[in-house]
């Protein structure tokens, strides 16, 4: 099938390796720096010397950050699920995500949490946390459950659509991808109307969710998957690439940095 052939015989595709490190790095270097930069909310370090130099980084981090880790681990769930089939793909999942994130959230987090906020009234406790879309407890797991999610969603489409192994899907033109950029552009000025950034909800009533970036998540792991169908990493051709990534540094160049745009989670 085309997905095992795609799969046999490649060697390691290093440049992914170097992106994903990359995207760790951007992440931790965020974070890091958060008690630093005029970014707001809470931190658990809080320190008087604030820069606006952080700003640009802030700013263009946050825009592609996460949605670029959505990408590469979209990419990486195809094959894995040609090579076990549907029963032992998600149980693959439930052990390495399901579990770790259950025992994290509920014997790690939930006590912690509950303890720092006095221990008031479990009924009043619990619908606090619903109203603040549990966030508090899931912390930054939040992406390790969306991704859980998004795992259990590929598989269900797979398993209704009977997805055939054919011929590779096409590269994408400028005109494909400058849609696609315009598309969610406006999917997303449309959710920040009344979702704005940091602003989070229960989604489907148990797990967190920003709206305000939801749809670039969403549709980015959908990316990755039809990438890895198409082998677009490695067909893309050189100028192509070069010709995006100029774009892209001029928006982020030209992005404005108010502070209330620049929070990764």
């Amino acid at each position: 099938m085309a997905s095992h052939a795609h799969e046999k015989g490649e060697k390691r595709l290093v440049f992914i390796d170097a992106l994903r490190v990359a995207a760790i790095v951007f992440v931790i270097i965020h974070h890091a720096a958060q008690a630093y930069g005029p970014t707001g909310g809470f931190w658990p370090v809080h320190d008087r010397a604030q820069s606006d130099w952080f700003t640009p980084f802030y700013t263009a981090n946050a825009a592609f950050g996460m949605g670029l880790m959505f990408l590469l681990a979209g990419y990486f769930v195809p094959p894995s699920y040609d090579r076990k089939g549907a029963r032992l793909f998600l149980r693959g999942r439930w052990r390495r995500i399901g579990i770790p994130l259950a025992s994290l959230v509920l014997l790690v987090h939930l006590p912690v949490v509950y303890l720092l906020a006095g221990m008031p009234a479990p009924l009043q406790f619990l619908q606090g946390l619903y109203e603040r879309g549990w966030q508090p407890i899931y912390a930054h797991l939040w992406f390790v459950a969306h991704l859980l999610l998004y795992c259990f969603a590929y598989s269900a489409w797979r398993r209704i659509s009977q997805l055939s192994e054919g011929a590779p899907m096409p590269l994408p033109s400028h005109s494909v991808i400058a849609s696609f950029i315009v598309a969610l552009a406006l999917i997303t000025w449309l959710v920040r109307i009344w979702y704005p950034v940091d602003k989070w909800v229960p989604f489907l009533w148990i797990m967190p969710a920003e709206p305000a970036h939801l749809p670039q998540y969403m549709t980015f792991f959908a990316a990755g998957a039809v990438a890895y169908r198409g082998d677009w990493f490695r067909r893309m051709p050189k100028t192509a690439a070069l010709i995006w990534l100029a774009v892209g540094i001029c928006l982020a160049a030209n992005r404005d940095c108010r502070p209330d745009v620049v929070r990764l989670r």
